[in-house]
């Protein structure tokens, strides 16, 4: 039986569907890559070719496939190697993962369905374009203070679709009945829509936006470089901690706009530009003033204006401003490191270091565009803690990181010894290397 999926070039967006997949078939022109490939992934099936000859699709299975991925480094190679399939009528979905932005328009008009732009998009996001009728499964723990302690399952609004699984009671895997009531530290594992798991998070924890490590992420983008590391940083954290991000630009650089934009534009999280802006701690303070005036959780609903439009309209009021009086501070500003050394020997102070010595926004040095290695994190036994630590172990999960916590609760505190229970199990369960550390 041929499979449903090829996926053309063994790069790492390629190599990371594969894992993910069962019975992918991969093609992939470098012999070493291949090689390497075939080591990692075991019954993998890797067949070395060139994708842009149509006797390698036939090798590869293209008249019984249903989806074609085309991530390779090059933009022309993929558009041929599209182009060869065309003929082929069972292929449902074709997804390209391109560099240049600018190409999207042709490929378009070649008929792809899915477009993805390099470097900023996981392989999660792949996976949700080749299943898009998959569930997602989530863990939620039911911290102290919740919404639903003391409420019957059945009682419960879940989105439509939503499912609960099962739910762990310190080490009982629990069936879930209807009128089961949930306690403290329960860990619910529910089945929902990708969409959905905000609103599913709701209705277990209430407001639980409080109980995140950010709310508000803010980056600069001041030039084409910027989007390597600063703001692949910064939109790997928002995804991930379901936060909002805002973007300062400079002024006449609409094309840096339009970029994030559609970067963007492909994840579930609000965006809001700053645009207009000088690469100077001065402007950095107006554009740090001017975010916390935004209200990122009106934008799930509505299409995002920017600041200079909403400012104007503030006497009339507008969605995406909060009342004077109820600003949110940027919880995270995400700076790059590297060049601010140089200028400090100048002697003329950067960006980033007028930043650490006079603003109170924590601020983050993005130095790897990288998935990360590590996630490390402390674990007191506060309902905050518990969250960071549902919020690393998802971090964890997505880019198979080691996971330490750093412990500091009293050892006859139930709810922390429940909170590192469920880390051990759920590194065990997804193969993470767990270590508790005092």
């Amino acid at each position: 039986m041929m499979s449903r999926v090829i996926i053309v070039g063994a790069g790492n967006t390629g190599r990371d569907v594969a894992k993910r997949l069962d019975d992918p078939v991969v093609i992939e022109s470098d012999v070493e890559k291949a090689t390497i490939l075939r080591r990692q992934l075991g019954e993998v099936r890797v067949i070395v070719g060139d994708a842009t000859d149509e006797r390698t699709l036939l090798q590869a299975g293209i008249t019984e496939a249903k989806t074609l991925l085309v991530a390779l480094g090059n933009d022309r190679d993929a558009y041929q190697c599209i182009l060869n399939s065309k003929p082929y009528k069972n292929i449902k979905s074709v997804i390209a993962v391109l560099n240049d932005p600018n190409e999207v328009a042709r490929f378009q008009r070649l008929g792809v369905q899915s477009i993805i732009i390099p470097d900023l998009a996981t392989a999660a996001e792949v996976i949700a374009i080749i299943k898009p009728s998959q569930k997602r499964i989530s863990e939620i723990v039911i911290t102290k203070g919740a919404a639903a302690i003391g409420k019957r399952i059945d009682e419960l609004p879940l989105p439509f679709g939503t499912s609960i699984i099962g739910v762990m009671r310190q080490e009982r895997l629990m069936a879930p009945m209807g009128d089961m009531v949930l306690e403290t530290m329960d860990v619910v594992h529910v089945s929902a829509d990708v969409e959905d798991l905000n609103a599913v998070r709701s209705v277990f924890l209430g407001d639980h936006r409080h109980l995140l490590p950010f709310n508000k992420v803010m980056v600069p983008i001041m030039d084409e470089s910027w989007f390597e590391n600063e703001f692949q940083e910064a939109l790997t954290i928002s995804v991930f901690c379901q936060t909002g991000l805002v973007g300062m630009f400079p002024a006449e650089a609409p094309w840096l706009v339009k970029k994030a934009k559609e970067v963007t534009g492909q994840m579930t999280i609000p965006f809001f530009t700053l645009p207009g802006y000088a690469m100077d701690f001065g402007s950095l303070q107006d554009a740090l003033k001017a975010a916390s005036q935004v209200d990122m959780e009106s934008m799930l609903a509505e299409q995002e204006e920017t600041i200079v439009d909403k400012l104007k309209k503030e006497k009339n009021g507008t969605t995406h401003l909060h009342e004077h009086g109820m600003e949110e501070d940027v919880d995270l500003l995400v700076l790059r490191s590297d060049p601010f050394k140089v200028m400090d020997l100048l002697g003329r102070k950067s960006l980033t270091t007028s930043a650490v010595e006079q603003t109170v926004t924590p601020i983050l040095m993005a130095r790897n565009p990288e998935p990360y290695t590590s996630v490390l994190f402390m674990l007191d036994g506060s309902p905050r803690s518990n969250n960071i630590a549902s919020l690393a172990l998802r971090l964890s999960i997505a880019f198979g990181s080691k996971v330490t916590a750093l412990t500091t609760y009293d050892p006859e505190h139930q709810e922390a010894q429940r909170m590192v229970r469920h880390i051990r199990r759920t590194g065990e369960m997804y193969g993470l290397e767990v270590v508790e550390d005092e």
